[in-house]
């Protein structure tokens, strides 16, 4: 089955569902993530627009993979998303714009998104995960602090990281800058390859 990219419910109100099925109070989620009561609140009235390190914890807490957040009630097997345009943003603020793409696949592992940053602003806030990260710069200059180094990507270019390295992104320009990040857990990661 094939399907076009479909509306997405808000991330607020899919963590809602996701937090009431796990039978959880909103304080519970909170120590479980490591958070504020404070925040999981807002993020649920969608007053504030979690990150992707914050979606992550999220995710941990609730036994979910991020992809969780954005998905449609209908599980596909194929995806595909014409161009232009992306789909709309599911998480936003005033320095960056968060948008979950092909999330509906069945028992889906791998987390794309597509994240544009106004000018200086940056995300990550050196979140650190499982697994791999990647991210691939489409347009205007993104610096990448790993660990104790800094890549600056132009267009066109990439880094493939382990998800354990202290990370950040950065728009250290005057003009947007957006880029494509793909999150992969550890325990997917380490899976052997099937033949395709």
């Amino acid at each position: 089955m094939i399907a076009e990219a479909p509306v997405k419910p808000s991330i607020g109100m899919r963590l809602r569902t996701i937090r009431r099925e796990r039978g959880l109070s909103q304080k519970e989620l909170a120590q479980h993530a490591g958070m504020s009561l404070n925040c999981i609140s807002l993020i649920e009235r969608e007053e504030i627009s979690p990150n992707v390190a914050t979606l992550q914890r999220l995710a941990d807490a609730l036994g979910v993979t991020v992809t969780a957040f954005f998905d449609a009630d209908e599980q596909v097997d194929v995806i595909h998303i014409d161009a232009p345009p992306l789909p709309p943003a599911t998480a936003t603020s005033s320095k960056v714009e968060l948008q979950g793409i092909c999330t509906s696949l069945g028992e889906q592992a791998m987390q794309p998104f597509v994240l544009t940053l106004r000018p200086h602003a940056y995300a990550g806030g050196y979140a650190a995960q499982t697994g791999h990260g990647f991210v691939y710069c489409l347009k205007g200059k993104l610096k990448c602090d790993l660990d104790k180094e800094s890549y600056l990507l132009d267009p066109g270019e990439a880094l493939l990281f382990d998800g354990p390295l202290p990370h950040r992104c950065e728009n250290p320009s005057d003009t947007e800058a957006q880029f494509v990040l793909v999150v992969q857990p550890a325990e997917v990661s380490a899976a052997p390859l099937a033949v395709h």
